[in-house]
């Protein structure tokens, strides 16, 4: 944590929300409702060369679903392209080095190395939703010119939601 005087009282602050307030961080997200049973929900993530971001990846599931973290996953096919939006509104312009895609199975050619699982259990009503994070909810910084992908594997025979929300902050 930072501190900071402000105002005759010290305020303790995380680097994170100094990231915010200088543009540093964004956000991908994503949402299906028609993942069938025993098929998968993948986010593909793609970092520039000239930084290495932090990232933070979080998942609801309606139904019991493993969710999985990727590095140097091979795509056949590009996808469907999803906004990255910076997290600090009054900010416009600024440059960050991070794509992403939403990728079909069929297009996943190889997942890569695994460097993290997590099965996630679901429910469905108020308060029954399975919720996750890749980490603990802890940073993992990305390599740079590289390609990770998040996985979400329904591992039920119902046809469920899912989300993922990932969030980058840059040094």
């Amino acid at each position: 944590m930072t501190k900071r005087p402000g105002g005759g009282v010290d305020i303790y602050e995380t680097a994170a929300h100094y990231a915010v307030d200088d543009g540093r961080t964004f956000r991908v997200s994503c949402f299906t409702n028609d993942l069938t049973g025993a098929s998968f929900h993948y986010l593909r993530i793609l970092t520039g060369a000239d930084h290495s971001p932090h990232a933070q990846v979080r998942v609801a599931v309606e139904g019991t679903s493993l969710v999985q973290f990727w590095e140097d996953s091979t795509i056949s096919a590009a996808g469907t392209a999803q906004a990255i939006i910076g997290l600090n509104r009054q900010i416009t312009g600024v440059v960050h080095t991070i794509t992403a895609f939403i990728n079909t199975a069929a297009q996943v050619a190889t997942t890569g190395t695994s460097l993290e699982a997590e099965l996630i259990p679901g429910g469905s009503g108020v308060g029954g939703a399975g919720f996750g994070g890749i980490s603990s909810g802890k940073d993992i910084i990305l390599d740079t010119s590289s390609t990770y992908l998040v996985s979400i594997q329904n591992l039920t025979a119902s046809t469920i939601g899912a989300s993922v929300i990932v969030d980058f902050h840059f040094d």
